[in-house]
């Protein structure tokens, strides 16, 4: 085949708070009907996963292996510039599993400059996707906001392998790593030819928590060194420096959830076993009146509470939501029948 230069696609992010960055390598050259080697193929089904064709495979193997989500879009189909955007003016999508689907306005979508391409982070769009006769391929790797993708699954009733784990939260840092690796991978296995990448990204925040291993120790309720704090703390992929009476620890991207003391002092319990903390009772501590350990607050609660029973009062526990067939069942009319719907109910009931 004579190798053709292709063009870089431009890419933007519209909607800073559905994604802080966006990196798209433009390929072309690209062998459709390269097949996906067999260990690829294998580690896809023993992965619960269905082989499709090389390009889309690949995306799925990095995701698998490194746990970014990626999508590839035939190139030749993007008018314009990639874009993470809402949806606005735009009405509906037909994804990949050939379904047509109404789109709120706030949905969270990647379009051109004509059509949109893909539910972000959830599926991508029929129109754009790698055919047999693709020779071009923008290869998309994104960081997206984890509560628009999990809007975007719930109001299509759509979960897909990206889905849920952009819901729970990627690393932002591997978006630019997992698509180097898939475009290095259609370069080995499709002869494909790199042409370049654009990207927009925002500086990842470092966060830095300040905790001691006194405090630590305390609200475990066993007792561990510095060292041991250090050793535990640095083994997760913190880094750890002292300050004084503290340790200073400056939080990896792939651990949004550690925020404050309890986060840690339970990486560190974890580290150690919990087994070695120690089972005792709490200790119960009997007033000089001989009552029992009560708080002040407690005794006035039960002391009101005694009180209202005296004067024949009944604790009543209401149900805090019911269906319409329920509140039917007891018999209310009027003003007592009325009630506020819920918007999103979990179910009917």
């Amino acid at each position: 085949r004579k190798k053709k230069r292709g063009k870089v696609t431009p890419v933007a992010i519209t909607d800073k708070t559905g994604a802080d960055r966006i990196y798209l390598r433009s390929l072309t050259n690209v062998n459709p009907l390269s097949p996906t080697p067999m260990w690829m193929a294998r580690r896809l089904t023993q992965s619960g996963m269905r082989p499709i064709s090389l390009a889309v495979d690949i995306t799925n193997y990095v995701m698998l292996e490194l746990g970014q989500p990626l999508h590839a879009f035939d190139a030749a189909k993007i008018s314009g510039t990639l874009r993470v955007q809402r949806a606005g003016k735009y009405k509906e999508l037909v994804t990949l599993d050939n379904q047509k689907r109404k789109l709120s306005s706030d949905d969270l979508l990647i379009a051109d400059d004509k059509k949109v391409l893909a539910l972000a982070g959830t599926m991508g769009g029929l129109e754009s996707e790698v055919t047999e006769f693709t020779v071009s391929i923008a290869l998309e790797a994104a960081h997206f906001d984890s509560v628009s993708i999990a809007r975007n699954s719930r109001r299509h009733i759509l979960s897909s392998e990206a889905s849920r784990r952009f819901e729970r939260g990627v690393d932002p840092e591997l978006a630019e790593l997992a698509s180097a690796r898939a475009a290095l991978l259609l370069m080995e296995y499709a002869g494909a030819m790199y042409v370049g990448t654009s990207s927009k990204s925002a500086p990842i925040k470092k966060r830095n928590v300040s905790v001691s291993a006194t405090e630590i120790s305390s609200l475990i309720g066993t007792s561990f060194t510095e060292n041991e704090v250090h050793k535990a703390l640095t083994a997760i992929g913190c880094m750890v420096r002292k300050s004084g009476k503290k340790f200073v620890v400056g939080v990896p991207s792939w651990r949004p959830d550690l925020h404050d003391l309890p986060d840690f002092a339970e990486e560190v319990a974890r580290y150690f076993g919990y087994d070695r903390i120690p089972s005792i009772l709490p200790e119960v501590k009997i007033g000089k009146n001989g009552q029992s350990g009560l708080t002040s607050l407690q005794q006035r609660k039960r002391a009101f509470a005694l009180k209202l029973a005296n004067r024949g009062l009944v604790e009543v526990h209401n149900y805090p939501f019911v269906s319409d067939e329920q509140m039917k069942l007891f018999g209310f009319t009027g003003d007592r029948a009325k009630t506020f719907k819920i918007a999103n109910p979990m179910s009917d009931e």
